[in-house]
């Protein structure tokens, strides 16, 4: 991480700002990048990353990121990153999995763009397995599961994203 930064807020309580710096160069087939945090109580702290994480081209192996966050009774986080790029060929895996107590408080999101249409540069192979878990004390509130296959019918079905190149 950057050295966790305090903007100054007049006549509020700063929250304390971190960019997590995550491999510039992307995330590879057989690369395993895991994400650890934890708010205590009475902490406010908002998370982002410098810029989007890449996923590129695989020869066989899968990429995971997994992303743990816990947040305690009485905190509030805020996870933000910037979007993912899954390039054509890619195997990825994106797990995130945030664990609240009774009183804690999250604000987040996961952007993934699939490919890069404006270059043009389809996702036309490979495979995006992605999960975001939601709970509190330990009772699911949110569970989200997708799996997209380059060039597969839930890129282009209306049931699915109908010919758009990204989700959140």
């Amino acid at each position: 991480i950057q050295r966790p930064f305090y903007p100054g807020r007049p006549g509020g309580v700063d929250p304390c700002q971190v960019v997590i710096i995550h491999p510039p160069g992307g995330v590879v087939g057989g690369d395993r990048l895991d994400i650890e945090v934890s708010a205590e109580q009475g902490t406010h702290v908002q998370l982002t990353t410098p810029g989007a994480t890449k996923f590129y081209r695989s020869t066989g192996s899968v990429a995971l990121q997994r992303t743990r966050i816990r947040v305690a009774s009485g905190a509030t986080l805020e996870w933000t990153p910037q979007e993912t790029i899954l390039f054509d060929g890619s195997l990825s895996r994106i797990e995130t999995r945030v664990q609240l107590e009774a009183r804690a408080r999250f604000l987040g999101w996961e952007i993934a763009a699939l490919g890069r249409p404006a270059a043009p540069a389809p996702f036309v192979r490979g495979l995006c397995r992605q999960r975001f878990e939601i709970e509190r004390d330990g009772v699911p509130i949110w569970i989200e599961r997708g799996e997209h296959r380059g060039g597969g019918a839930s890129l282009e079905g209306s049931w699915g994203l109908a010919g758009r190149a990204a989700l959140g």
